[in-house]
C-alpha cells in the first residue's frame, strides 16, 4: 500500500482552480490499485473536520483567520507531523506558505513533491519572507511539477531549480461535459457568438471583453457564463454602451446539456484576463475539448501556453479592447482559419490534457521517486 499525503489550502466543495486540480488528482490516484490518498487542508465555512470523499480521507483543520489569502490553523503543525509519520510520498500544492514553512521544519524522510501552481502575486508584502523558506524547501524537494513551461520562465522562484522540474499539464475532468456528438449543433450562421466562462471578478478582464464588442459587427454577440461580485457593474456597463441586445450575462448555468451546448455552438472562446492571477485557465481546456479556437491575452503566466498560439489560439494585448476586437475579427473574417484552429485545439486537448494522462503521469513519477528512495 502506497500512502500519498496531499497538502492543499482547501478542498472541494470549496471552489477554486487549485482545489479542482487537487480533487481530480486525488480521485484519480485513489482508483490506482494499492494507493491510499489522504488530504490535509483548511476547514471552510461549515465543512466537517474530517470527511471521506469516495476513497479519500480528507482532514480539514480549523481555520481561525485568513490573512494575506493564507488560512491560519493553530493545530496544523501537529496534524501534519502525525500524518507524515506514515506517508510514503507527500505532495504539496503551492502557494501555501503555512504548509511550506512547517514542511521545511519537519524535514520528512519520504519524497517531497511540489506542484507549483503560481508564484505569490497579490501579497507582495509577504513574498520576500516567504521566499526565504520556500527556496530551502524547493531545494529539498524530490520533484517540482508545473503545468506549463511558462510557469518556469515567468517565475521568480523556479529558474533556480530547473533540473528538478517536471512539466505535467493539468487534465480536464469531462464527467459533467456532454460529448459533442450527443449535442444538437446549431447550424444557424445568422446568430454566431463568442463565449466567456468564469467568475466575474476584476482580473478576468470581462469589462475589456464587453468594450471590445463595440468594434465587432452587429450580427455577432457575446455570451457570458458565470457570476461574481462584478455582475451588477458589468450589467450596467452593457446598458451604458447600448449592447444589451448583443451581450448576455447568463449567470450560472448548471444544466449539463445547456452548458455544454454553449461551448459546442460558439464561434470561439475568449479568456480576456488582465492579471497573472490567472495562471492557467482550465476553461481553455473545456473550449479545446469542444474543438473551439481560444482567444487569450499575452499575460506573463501559463495562460498563453495552454493552447498553441497561432495554431489553436490567438493572443491579444493585455487590457486592450481594441486589440482584442482586432483578434476576434480575425476569426470572423476567416471561417477557414476558425475551423482549422478549432481542429487543432481538439487535437491538442487529446494529446496533452486528458485526465487519464494527468493521473498516470503522477503515478509514474511517484513510483520512480519511491524506487530511487529505496
Amino acid at each position: 500500500m502506497t500512502k500519498i499525503l496531499q497538502l492543499g489550502k482547501f478542498y472541494p466543495p470549496f471552489f477554486g482552480g487549485m482545489e479542482t486540480v487537487l480533487k481530480d488528482l486525488c480521485r484519480g490516484l485513489a482508483e490506482v490499485p494499492d494507493n491510499e490518498i489522504q488530504v490535509l487542508c483548511a476547514e471552510h465555512s461549515s465543512t466537517p473536520s474530517s470527511k471521506i470523499d469516495g476513497k479519500i480521507k480528507v482532514y480539514r483543520i480549523r481555520n481561525i483567520l485568513t490573512l494575506f489569502s493564507q488560512p491560519l490553523m493553530p493545530t496544523y503543525f501537529f496534524h501534519l507531523r502525525k500524518l507524515l509519520k506514515s506517508a510514503d510520498v507527500v505532495h504539496l500544492h503551492t502557494p501555501h506558505p503555512l504548509a511550506e514553512f512547517f514542511l521545511y521544519l519537519l524535514k520528512p524522510k519520504c519524497p517531497i513533491v511540489i506542484t507549483h501552481h503560481s508564484d505569490i502575486i497579490k501579497q507582495r508584502i509577504v513574498a520576500p519572507l516567504h521566499s526565504i523558506f520556500a527556496r530551502k524547501l524547493y531545494a529539498r524537494a524530490s520533484a517540482i511539477i508545473v503545468p506549463t513551461n511558462n510557469h518556469v520562465t515567468t517565475s521568480r522562484l523556479l529558474p533556480d531549480f530547473i533540473k528538478n522540474i517536471h512539466c505535467i499539464p493539468f487534465g480536464l475532468n469531462t464527467e459533467s461535459l456532454i460529448p459533442i456528438e450527443n449535442l444538437s449543433i446549431n447550424q444557424n450562421i445568422e446568430s454566431p457568438y463568442f463565449l466567456f466562462v468564469g467568475r466575474l471578478v476584476g482580473y478576468k478582464g470581462v469589462e475589456v471583453l464587453i468594450k471590445s464588442m463595440l468594434k465587432i459587427e452587429a450580427k455577432y454577440s457575446l455570451k457570458i457564463v458565470g457570476t461574481g461580485p462584478l455582475k451588477s457593474e458589468l450589467q450596467s456597463l452593457v446598458l451604458k454602451l447600448g449592447l444589451d441586445d448583443r451581450v448576455k450575462l447568463l449567470g450560472r448555468v448548471d444544466d449539463p446539456v445547456e452548458f455544454s451546448s454553449l461551448y459546442a455552438n460558439c464561434l470561439a472562446f475568449v479568456l480576456p484576463s488582465i492579471s497573472s492571477n490567472e495562471n492557467f485557465g482550465m476553461v481553455q481546456l473545456e473550449a479545446m475539448y469542444y474543438g473551439k479556437p481560444v482567444i487569450a491575452t499575452q499575460l506573463r503566466s501559463g495562460v498563453p501556453a495552454v493552447a498553441e498560439p497561432g495554431v489553436s489560439s490567438l493572443l491579444a494585448q493585455v487590457n486592450d479592447p481594441d486589440d482584442l476586437a482586432k483578434v476576434m475579427n480575425q476569426l470572423i473574417n476567416s471561417p477557414e482559419l476558425t475551423k482549422k484552429m478549432g481542429t487543432a485545439a481538439r487535437e491538442r486537448y487529446l494529446k496533452m490534457y486528458r485526465l487519464e494522462t494527468f493521473i498516470s503521469s503522477h503515478s509514474k513519477l511517484y513510483k520512480k521517486l519511491l524506487n530511487e528512495d529505496n
